[in-house]
């Protein structure tokens, strides 16, 4: 299901009301150590913490804590840039300078049932020095097998909830560039470690396993405490925790230290409660801006704990309360298994013989062949409401193109109204707001206008080749359709490719959309990608839906709409695209929509023409200044090494 969602800058400044950012941590105790111990799976004293902590985690089948975290923060406190807290936004102010700031973010909760299913609730909060601290909202969280989701309900009028769903499974091969699940909780919830180290040591969120850390001491003190203190690296970052043998093994003091960041440093309470555990009852850090500024204090205490108690059957379902924006990225194919997509092809399960598959492949590429040869001409405008209600046109005249973006005047912003990019910055440019570009068989041509006060008459580019073509300009949804093996606007446009059964695997399974039964046929463009395009075998193969997984997780969908044409059959009508960004935040979901079109009439000669205004700056790229300079360089190099 999916409906219309934010805008990009409602939903980035969603996105941004969970963060307060994290600096400079100073942790209350100081632990003397002993000699270091052995290392890895050969260290006793390691076995015995990691066989502690699995007793302790397999004894626990559920559980829901309900916890407080009171905030105090010194007066005229800025919040330092770096990492994010659960919920609480400092904003773009500076704190009371006139006293310190006491509240108290009431009812963060965490509840799990197995090793896969799990859910977090907490709240968003933000500060005004005339009406302090309030709650904006409310997120949940939730893993439920492989299904994860992620729901925001906003306590101000007018906005409505949103809610992600999408599907998440590990993979052999992942690309390391982030995810989502998680990733909320590990940001945004700092104060969840301790109760995820007591309660799900194991789990991938942790991080701990004894093949990954060491023994540093087996007497190192906390206060009183006699302790086992270890240690986890990771590439981007080290973990330790000291490990109380008298409490059942649990961690009383956990330290985080990430690239230049100071260290996160908890001093963790831990207590036996009526149901003989020994679980994190309170737990305190310090965050200081500043070496010589006073320091906020964080501390977190237990209001509610229940184990091993019968949950409410609907506590990790993903559901919402009506009228919540929806962006449901789980489809109807069963996901992969972990080694699913590794094992031999001709053997792999839910998908076709090598033979089978050609056949289908070959019957795909023939299709399309057929279509892009027979819509010689076309030209399509496009209303995109999500760019400021941008309209972009496209024509293809044999081998002349044409792509082109508006943006109505009063849309423009100007650079002091833009949220993000106050003064832009110049490595990335200025806002493009209307920009032409035409390839007539040899040469591009694009000219552009900004904001930019350099180029005031605009800026126009010429570069030999399509080069100009890719990217930058939403046109591959109609390049899908019409051109999908034209070299023009893609390097890897080869029709041997998509005859090819190594490259692209078909489903046995029909993947339904409606009342269409879809071939469904997936490709995996590069380490921990994943894209399945859905295609309707009775209309010749025509795209329906173009699905994107990153590393195991589903994050992006483009549906396709038609209607039928007299001059080429079947037409596009606009396609609606989503996806759950970083975290499963709802992103960007738009639909654009066609306004008019031509297919295989004749397109007016001016619209494949470029007529600069007289103060254009242009920049020919065809010159190629660095090539002599360059020749020189390595003719002078090469004489040396020769001596």
């Amino acid at each position: 299901m999916l409906t219309r969602g934010l805008s990009p800058a409602a939903v980035l400044s969603k996105t941004l009301a969970a963060a307060i950012l994290l600096v400079g941590l100073c942790g209350p105790l100081v632990a003397q150590e002993g000699p270091e111990s052995q290392s890895g799976a050969r260290s006793p004293a390691l076995a015995r913490v990691f066989d502690a902590w699995k007793a302790r985690q397999d004894r626990i089948k559920s559980f829901y804590f309900v916890w407080n975290l009171r905030v105090v923060l010194p007066k005229g406190y800025e919040f330092p840039n770096a990492r994010v807290l659960a919920g609480v936004r400092k904003g773009d102010v500076t704190l009371d300078k006139d006293k310190d700031v006491d509240f108290t973010v009431a009812q963060s909760e965490w509840s799990g049932e197995g090793l896969d299913r799990l859910r977090s609730d907490f709240s968003e909060c933000v500060y005004s020095v005339a009406a302090g601290w309030k709650e904006t909202g409310r997120f949940r969280v939730t893993q439920d097998g492989i299904l994860n989701s992620r729901l925001h309900v906003p306590t101000r009028s007018g906005e409505a909830p949103t809610i992600a769903i999408w599907r998440k499974v590990a993979i052999k091969h992942p690309s390391n560039a982030g995810s989502s699940g998680d990733y909320l909780l590990e940001d945004l919830e700092i104060d969840l470690t301790p109760l995820r180290l007591a309660l799900r040591p194991s789990s991938p969120a942790s991080d701990w396993s004894p093949e990954n850390c060491r023994v540093v001491s087996e007497d190192a003190l906390v206060g009183n405490l006699r302790c086992i203190k270890l240690q986890m690296r990771k590439v981007d970052h080290s973990e330790q925790c000291w490990v109380d043998p008298k409490r059942d093994y649990s961690v009383v003091r956990w330290e985080r230290r990430q690239n230049e960041l100071a260290p996160l440093d908890f001093a963790i309470d831990a207590q036996q409660g009526p149901d003989h555990e020994w679980l994190p009852e309170r737990w305190s850090w310090r965050l200081s801006a500043g070496p010589a500024s006073r320091a906020a204090s964080f501390e977190a205490t237990v209001t509610r704990r229940m184990v091993n108690k019968k949950l409410p059957d609907a506590t990790f379902a993903a559901d919402y309360p009506s009228g919540t924006q929806v962006y449901d990225a789980s489809v109807d194919l069963p996901i992969y298994d972990s080694d699913d997509r590794f094992v031999d092809r001709d053997n792999q399960p839910g998908m076709l013989p090598t033979d089978e598959a050609r056949a289908t492949l070959n019957a795909i590429a023939d299709a399309w062949l057929k279509r892009q040869a027979t819509v010689k001409r076309l030209k399509y405008t496009w209303h995109a409401e999500h760019l400021r209600d941008r309209i972009n046109t496209l024509c293809i005249d044999g081998e002349k193109v044409m792509k082109e973006l508006k943006t109505p005047a009063g849309a423009v912003p100007s650079p002091q109204s833009l949220e993000f990019d106050r003064v832009p910055d110049p490595r990335r440019g200025w806002p493009i707001h209307q920009m032409k570009t035409v390839f007539d068989g040899v040469t591009t041509r694009s000219l552009s206008f900004s904001d930019d006060p350099q180029s005031p008459g605009g800026v126009l580019d010429i570069m030999a080749g399509s080069l100009l073509l890719h990217g930058g300009f939403p046109i591959d949804h109609l390049i899908l359709v019409f051109r999908p093996f034209d070299a023009r606007f893609k390097d890897d446009s080869k029709v041997a490719e998509l005859r090819d059964p190594a490259r692209f695997r078909v489903r046995k399974q029909k993947g339904r959309i409606g009342n269409v039964a879809c071939v469904v046929i997936e490709t995996e463009p590069g380490r921990g990608t994943l894209l399945s395009y859905w295609l309707d075998p009775a209309r010749d193969y025509l795209p329906l839906r173009e699905h994107r997984m990153e590393d195991g997780e589903d994050r992006e969908r483009v549906d396709f709409s038609y209607r039928a044409d007299p001059t080429c059959g079947w037409a596009l009508a606009g396609w609606t695209h989503a996806n759950a960004g970083d975290s499963g935040s709802l992103w960007v979901p738009w639909t654009d929509t066609i306004i008019e079109f031509t297919v295989n009439q004749p397109i007016p000669a001016s619209d494949f023409q470029i007529d600069p205004p007289p103060n254009v700056k242009v920049q020919d790229r065809r010159i190629n200044r660095r090539a002599a300079r360059q020749k020189a360089r390595e003719a002078a190099s090469n004489a040396h090494n020769a001596e």
